[in-house]
């Protein structure tokens, strides 16, 4: 019986390699190529084959008892043949998707050298923006000679008094004009000054927003990684599974001559239950990495969505920093005006002392005619007394009397006119204190208000930085994990191979 036995599993065994050669096109467990291109479709096809061979396997198993062992042999073989083909087939699966992972790499990189020609770009801005103030600052320089030279030109037109009365109710006018004009630029600039803190404001929440989801995200790969280890290690548990079944078929091949009927009807049915939940848990795992690739794909699609939001961010950070500089050179230019207000406090000054030096000297003018018309009338009074001779003198005395008194009336008036002067001359000289003092603190505000930008504008390259950092650490557990899939997928194909 046992020759028997063997002679049929030595002729089954012929002609199964013979139907599996001629179903499967001959080397189908080396080809990997050709397995490759299998889909989605021929999969199923294979594991409705599988069902159906299970059922007609099950049906020929009792036909089998009923004929020969050598049949039954026979049919075992070929069932053994295409769970082997759908092993395959499944490994072939695993290795296309260690090459979409592989895939990757070259995105990741393009994407590290867009943002690195970002970078560049912005570098290059900001060296554009330094030319720029550089040639503000000539600029400034250039105006700051021609004040200087409007302070000679002022200084030689106090030659004249009557051209000097004229260029001071005109710089009285433009004075004026300018405080208006400062009055509006500072409620502008106030308005602005609101506008940028709240777009700064905004922005510092999108941020904190941006922080709150690369955290999310993060959590969400190390949930992906572990449960990737978990696969990784069930996979490992499968192909040891299912190395020992193998060997346990093997002896049971040997075991297969000496057994009875009965008792290989049970050991290959506990086989094929076996080798069914296998292939359960081994399609299940499959289905968990196939989950574990969609959430990793959504995991970069959404890092880079992240990269271009803080791209876009580092974007308007730039404008804010032009916005900034704009205001710098605008405080440079009110330093500016706030020298020539300066310089015009100190022409003014120093026309009031002229003033105040011509109305002494009007002072001792009067005293000096009304000294004049004491002589005067005490020559009068002499006079009155030698009538005869002096009548010539008496109307010269007269004539000179009324000069004198005339001269005083308009002595009087001037002094009166310059007393206004005076007057008005202090108070334009006080409101022009209080505008520089004003002007001065609105300097310090701004100075203040850009101390702070600057501040939150370092915060924020640093915050970029550091988003850079974890962005590289991130590609970099992206690539071990593409290194790992390959080198399972490796392993699959040598396992398969050594089958």
């Amino acid at each position: 019986m046992s020759r028997i036995s063997s002679t049929y599993g030595k002729q089954a065994n012929d002609r199964s390699v013979k139907s599996a050669s001629k179903m499967y096109g001959g080397n189908y467990l080396t080809d990997s190529g050709k397995s490759l291109t299998l889909s989605g479709e021929q999969q199923l096809r294979g594991s409705q084959q599988l069902t159906k061979s299970g059922k007609s396997t099950k049906s020929s198993f009792a036909d089998s008892i009923r004929t020969s062992t050598g049949a039954l042999e026979q049919e075992y073989i070929k069932s053994l043949q295409q769970q082997v083909y759908l092993l395959e087939l499944e490994n072939n699966h695993l290795r296309s998707q260690a090459v979409k992972a592989t895939e990757l790499h070259p995105t990741m990189a393009a994407e590290a050298e867009k943002m690195l020609r970002e970078l560049k770009a912005l570098q290059a801005k900001v060296d554009a923006l330094q030319l720029e103030n550089f040639r503000k600052e000539g600029a400034a320089e250039v105006l700051q000679q021609k004040v200087n030279g409007l302070t000679q030109k002022l200084a030689q037109y106090e030659a004249s008094h009557s051209e000097e009365r004229e260029r001071f109710d005109k710089d009285s006018a433009e004075a004026r004009r300018e405080r208006d004009m400062y009055q509006r630029d500072v409620g502008r600039l106030q308005m602005r000054l609101g506008e940028l803190q709240e777009d700064f404001d905004h922005k510092l929440s999108d941020l904190k927003a941006s922080e709150t989801k690369v955290a999310t995200l993060r959590g969400q790969l190390e949930a992906a990684l572990d449960k990737l280890a978990a696969a990784d290690s069930a996979l490992t548990e499968e192909r040891a599974q299912t190395a020992r079944l193998e060997a346990r078929v093997r002896v049971l091949e040997v075991e297969l001559a000496s057994t009875n009927t009965k008792g290989l009807e049970r050991n290959i049915r506990e086989l094929r239950d076996e080798n069914l939940a296998l292939k359960e848990r081994l399609r299940r795992e499959q289905s968990k990495a196939h989950e574990e690739t969609l959430l990793r794909s959504k995991t970069f699609e959404e890092t880079s969505a992240l990269v271009k939001q803080n791209a876009a961010l580092e974007q308007k950070v730039v404008e804010l920093e032009r916005q900034i500089e704009a205001e710098r050179d605008k405080s440079h230019q009110w330093a500016g005006h706030a020298s020539v207000e300066s310089d015009e406090l100190v022409r003014l000054r120093e026309r009031e002392k002229t003033l105040e030096y011509q109305v002494s000297s009007g002072v001792e003018e009067v005293a000096k005619l009304r000294l004049k018309v004491q002589q005067l009338t005490q020559q009068l009074n002499e006079a009155s007394e030698t009538k005869d001779a002096g009548t010539i003198d008496l109307t010269v005395a007269r004539r000179r009397l009324q000069e004198a008194e005339n001269s005083q009336a308009s002595l009087s008036d001037q002094l009166s006119r310059l007393q206004r002067d005076k007057a008005e001359l202090v108070a334009h000289v006080d409101s022009l204190q209080q505008e520089l003092m004003k002007r001065e603190s609105e300097k310090d505000g701004l100075a203040r208000a850009l101390d702070r930008a600057e501040l939150r504008l370092n915060e924020l390259q640093g915050e970029v930085t550091r988003l850079q950092q974890l962005q590289a650490t991130r590609w970099s557990e992206v690539e071990k994990m593409a290194d790992t899939l390959r080198s399972a997928a490796h392993s699959n194909s040598v396992l398969f191979d050594s089958y």
